[in-house]
């Protein structure tokens, strides 16, 4: 049993969007054989008590810090070698909280969630060069911010894309080597972070998911006929740009073929430019506190994702509740899944929308998708997996550590 100090961007309960999933499920397992104290920046929040009843938290500490974008911070970063991105959650006296943790809890190794939390792993490397350090990457940054260079057409934010995507790639190369260990979430995404630093220390950690909750949820599941959902938080312009493109492209040949059609638009944020599709025919909800009765009425979950990083985790749930999938080639990204298998993926209109048609026509194919991604997420992604991965990984960057005293 280890003693470990959790540093992340934000508080982590109620786990309500794919990164505090990912984060909260990551403390979870963590904490289940430690001694976990967790650090997160932002105000300090009424939901404390309950984290720690659900993850067996040590203990757990803020620091309130305004981490907002603005003009002004832009500004003040272009001279930068840090990316304005990570530089608005670096503080000094963040540091300074944390160094005192390590010395008063004995702490042997900090894990810290978001390369936005590196700066911390490299000040205290280059003070504790015995300290264990182990960062966890939800993506690969600096491939994040490509795709959405690639993808802006607004000629001012595309240059402001640009500047960003380079000083992170930059950024993400040169911080590599304050780390014993690099948790990323797919093989994917080890790949290309390989890419950038070939000599890397990675290990594979998907994020873990309670499937057989899930599937309690689920047993008794009748989900609405020639129903689709699409789940997401639209303060991220990739979940917007993916809904917005569904809507325009594919949802008028759905409809024209299937006049009876339902589509549940769940999640946080909708702006204006989507409210106004709202319907008969198309429900959005906004954001509601639990997210499996939506996704459980639902008989077909689409991901249409044309950028991002990492792994959709939305997906991984909706496997783990038995739900059919269509989605991209992006949407399905570092997620061990097959075409034909355990999902469809379609990356043009067209064939979208003839996933969805034979999804709706074919029954026997719905079943044969839903028996086989449930066997793939026992396999790959329940919490026992990741229970033994993270304790072994654990306890080979151990070895002997030496306590600050």
């Amino acid at each position: 049993m280890a003693n470990i100090i959790f540093i992340t961007t934000k508080f982590l309960y109620p786990p309500d969007e794919g990164g505090k999933i990912d984060s909260f499920m990551n403390l979870k397992v963590l904490s289940a054989n430690n001694n976990v104290f967790l650090y997160y920046i932002g105000k300090k929040n009424q939901n404390e008590e309950k984290l720690k009843k659900e993850t067996k938290l040590a203990g757990c500490l803020n620091f309130d810090k305004d981490t907002k974008n603005s003009i002004f911070g832009l500004l003040k970063n272009i001279f930068s070698y840090t990316p304005y991105t990570f530089s608005k959650y670096h503080d000094r006296k963040i540091y300074k909280v944390i160094e005192k943790l390590i010395k008063e809890k004995k702490i042997e190794v900090v894990f810290l969630d978001h390369l936005h939390m590196a700066y911390y792993g490299k000040s205290l490397k280059e003070k504790y060069c015995n300290l264990k350090i182990i960062l966890r990457e939800h993506n690969v940054e600096y491939i994040f911010w490509q795709r959405i260079f690639k993808e802006e057409r607004n000629v001012f934010k595309k240059i402001i894309f640009c500047w960003q995507w380079l000083k992170i790639k930059r950024y993400e190369r040169k911080i590599m080597k304050y780390f014993d260990k690099y948790l990323m979430i797919s093989a994917v995404d080890e790949g290309k972070l390989k890419e950038i630093a070939p000599d890397v220390n990675c290990t594979i950690f998907p994020t873990p998911v309670d499937v057989e909750g899930y599937q309690l949820f689920s047993k008794e599941s009748k989900p609405v006929p020639y129903s689709l959902i699409y789940l997401g938080n639209f303060s991220w312009l990739p979940n917007l740009n993916g809904v917005l493109w569904f809507l325009k492209e594919v949802w008028p040949k759905i409809i024209k073929t299937f006049p009876q059609v339902q589509f549940f638009i769940v999640g946080k944020n909708p702006p204006e430019e989507l409210k106004k599709y709202s319907s008969k025919n198309i429900i959005i909800t906004g954001y509601v506190d639990d997210i499996k009765p939506w996704v459980d009425k639902a008989e077909v979950f689409i991901v249409p994702l044309f950028s991002g990083g990492g792994i959709r985790i939305k997906i991984l749930e909706a496997l783990a509740m038995g739900k059919v999938i269509i989605t991209t080639s992006i949407g399905s990204e570092g997620i061990e899944v097959e075409n034909g298998k355990h999902v469809i993926i379609a990356d043009d209109k067209d064939s979208f929308a003839q996933g969805i048609e034979k999804l709706f026509r074919h029954k026997e194919i719905q079943a044969s998708l839903s028996k086989n991604s449930l066997e793939l997420m026992r396999e790959k992604y329940s919490l026992e997996a990741a229970q033994g991965l993270l304790d072994k990984t654990i306890m080979e960057i151990l070895g002997e550590v030496i306590h600050f005293q």
